[in-house]
């Protein structure tokens, strides 16, 4: 940073009229700019704060890992994860299935051969524009269910922590394939698999995998939200013990 400076002619004896060129972004902000904050979590610059004005940057490295911010083990689904990568115009092949034995119980594992390519820049700010405006209430049976946002009323103007930034395309990637994908026949009339995204079969049994729909909620995320809505309607908190998949 202090070269930058010094190739302005900004430091020195000679440098207090000079201006700082508007491209160097400040990196402290002062009390009296209360609204410069992440609109989570409240963190203030030095933490960089994002939106559609820098999202250029590729904050998440979303360019090179965009089917790993799929929630829980939908990024390694064998059937899903291509055809997502595929959708964003990236070329991918299928997942080939090997065999190994291990005693007398013969296994099957995926053998990934994912081609080291990157999403345009242009389609990592139209993605994460989507995410932003996306209305988030279930569209239709297959799509889910009404589980609590809380990045509900953001739009690509609002300032995101990179890591609120992160939990907010965890939350909301998964919704949007599953939109997205219903421009395949074939998927638009999957049953949803009862175990959702965090289904264990849909990262090594390709018949699984693309039988069912693997973008939703599982049964009991589903029956946990439905009690957690009556409850709160009755002012109860709802703890719940058990973690889903990230």
């Amino acid at each position: 940073m202090w070269s930058v400076f010094a190739q302005r002619n900004l430091v020195g004896t000679g440098a207090a009229g000079r201006e700082i060129p508007a491209s160097i972004v400040q990196a402290v902000v002062s009390p009296e700019m209360p609204d410069f904050q992440c609109w989570r979590c409240a963190a203030r610059p030095g933490a960089r704060l994002w939106n559609r004005d820098n999202w250029q940057d590729d904050p998440l490295n979303v360019q090179h890992s965009s089917a790993d911010w799929l929630k829980g083990s939908l990024k390694n689904n064998v059937h899903e994860r291509p055809r997502f990568l595929r959708s964003l115009g990236l070329d991918v092949p299928n997942i080939e299935m090997s065999r190994f034995y291990s005693g007398r119980h013969k296994k099957k594992r995926p053998v990934r051969h994912y081609v080291p390519t990157s999403i345009p820049d242009s389609n990592i700010k139209l993605i994460l524009s989507e995410l932003c405006a996306m209305d988030t209430c279930p569209q239709n049976a297959q799509d889910g269910d009404n589980l609590p946002d809380v990045f509900d009323g953001i739009t690509d103007d609002t300032l995101l922590c990179e890591a609120c930034l992160g939990q907010m395309v965890t939350s909301r990637l998964w919704r949007w394939w599953a939109r997205k994908k219903k421009a395949f026949p074939e998927e638009a009339i999957k049953a949803n698999c009862k175990e959702g995204y965090d289904c264990p079969k849909q990262d090594c049994d390709s018949v699984h995998a693309s039988l069912y729909n693997h973008a939703c909620v599982s049964v009991k995320e589903k029956e946990e939200a439905e009690v957690e809505a009556i409850l709160s309607d009755h002012g109860v908190p709802f703890v719940v013990n058990s973690n889903h998949g990230s």
